[in-house]
């Protein structure tokens, strides 16, 4: 698939990854390309890791920069509750074989892919140890390809803030303070007038996190 080339192996790309055709789950995840595959961890506690053990069929879904919102909002809307990300008419399903691969419709590129390994590990941090799921999929098809630049985790930006509010919420006292600090640090770098959707949907997810201590 020539169009699998617009992603550098090595290269880390922000991707939605959507899983469960039953009630689709959208969650912000960091992907690699290797070789003719992808690479990704998933991490005990999300939905993403039980959805991986009970379907190995699912989508990546990747954005242009003028699309992050997509991917902040599926990296906080759902994260420590039930919520669904997207609301139901944004998925579309790809068939394959006896399975349906949801995705979201409005990507302008997806990879719909299927499990050949998930390594259960665990990581250990300043959060302490927690179990993980390390996971290479093949890719089965592409049915959407604009020939964007996806999004990449190679400077900082709002994504470093939205990485560091979901590490706040998995910590508690001095740590999730920190982090807390680290995230708002960096809207105040970063953000702007284009981009302050993102802030608010980041700074509502803050004040959750802070209000339950």
């Amino acid at each position: 698939m020539a169009e699998l080339d617009s992603l550098k192996p090595g290269v880390m790309y922000e991707s939605v990854v959507v899983t469960n055709p039953d009630r689709p789950n959208a969650a912000g995840v960091g992907i690699e390309r290797v070789g003719q595959s992808i690479e990704f961890t998933s991490y005990s506690g999300s939905n993403t890791y039980d959805n991986i053990l009970t379907f190995d069929i699912f989508s990546v879904n990747l954005f242009a920069w003028k699309d992050l919102d997509k991917i902040i909002i599926a990296a906080l809307t759902g994260e420590g509750n039930d919520n669904q990300e997207f609301p139901d008419h944004d998925f579309a399903y790809f068939q394959c074989g006896n399975m349906e691969a949801p995705y979201l419709s409005e990507a302008p590129l997806v990879l719909i892919c299927r499990i050949i390994e998930a390594k259960r590990l665990i990581k250990r941090d300043d959060l302490g140890a927690i179990p993980i799921l390390e996971v290479t999929a093949e890719v089965l098809d592409i049915p959407s390809y604009e020939g964007i630049e996806p999004i990449t985790r190679d400077k900082e930006s709002l994504l470093d803030a939205a990485v560091a509010a979901t590490r706040a919420r998995a910590a508690s006292g001095e740590t999730r303070k920190r982090y807390s600090r680290l995230a708002g640090r960096v809207i105040k770098k970063f953000g702007n007038d284009e981009n302050a959707g993102s802030v608010r949907i980041i700074e509502r997810y803050l004040s959750d996190v802070l209000e339950s201590e």
